[in-house]
């Protein structure tokens, strides 16, 4: 049913990738029988044509999905951490969920353009052919038992961008230095970077272009100047996080190969 509800929702895909799950094979071998049903010729030439490819990572070997399985169980602890000990009925729970949903596909991918003013590549720009709209609230307005729910849901969702956000950009950090443990640094002059700073406003994120490295005495780079919204501005390289698919070409794949 879950399958069901996102082919809904995202159309068919072309490819599925999964650990080895029982119910992930037996969902494959449904669909395999399903389309063999289906006598008409034009229904098989359908899916012999568009039929969904099921990759299962190899057997015992987790760090395979690293780079789903990351996201996943960090969205579930801020998930979690967020929650509390609040109880949600079903409209509330799904309401929460799907502005989860939105703010796991806001999150930058790739940025190959030379013009700053330029949208940085997002899963939204996948799904929906542009970057996701926040509906504004209005925190003044008269309290109501409806706008105190709607309330509630909104906090909700600020906490969870919060903690989601803050922890994704660690996350991202920690993949990068251990990825480039050879270099001094993990950035490099014109790479379009996000910055660690305050917490931003949901599905925003502070965009900067890197102008300069800063080595010191012993060749290390261990600060740089940023391009942020017309001003130069000088960061620890700490905080300067590469985006997840790199501008070199290579794809960040949250993978732990111990």
């Amino acid at each position: 049913m879950a399958l069901q509800r996102f082919i809904g929702r995202r159309v068919l895909p072309d490819t599925i990738y999964t650990d080895n799950a029982t119910t992930f094979h037996a969902a494959n071998r449904e669909f395999i029988s399903l389309w063999n049903s289906l006598a008409s010729t034009k229904v098989q030439q359908f899916y012999a044509i568009n039929g969904i490819k099921w990759k299962f990572i190899v057997p015992l070997a987790a760090w395979w999905g690293g780079w789903w399985e990351r996201l996943i169980g960090l969205t579930k602890q801020c998930l979690r951490k967020s929650l509390g000990r609040a109880l949600l009925d079903k409209e509330g729970l799904q309401t929460a969920l799907i502005g989860i949903e939105a703010a796991l596909n806001s999150r930058p991918l790739v940025y190959e353009q030379e013009n700053d003013s330029d949208e940085i590549l997002t899963s939204a720009h996948f799904l929906t052919g542009k970057k996701l709209t926040l509906v504004p609230s209005d925190r003044e307005q008269k309290i109501t038992n409806l706008s105190r729910n709607y309330r509630i849901q909104q906090d909700l969702l600020d906490t969870f961008w919060r903690k989601w956000s803050r922890q994704y950009l660690l996350q991202l950090i920690t993949f990068h230095q251990v990825h480039n443990c050879g270099n001094s640094s993990h950035v490099r002059e014109g790479d379009v970077v996000l910055s660690h700073e305050n917490v931003t406003p949901r599905h925003m994120w502070k965009r900067a272009r890197v102008d300069k490295l800063i080595k010191c005495r012993d060749g290390k780079v261990r600060s740089c100047v940023l391009r942020l919204g017309g001003k130069e501005l000088t960061r620890p390289i700490q905080l300067v996080i590469p985006l997840e698919v790199d501008q070199g070409g290579e794809d960040v794949r949250f993978e732990d190969n111990n």
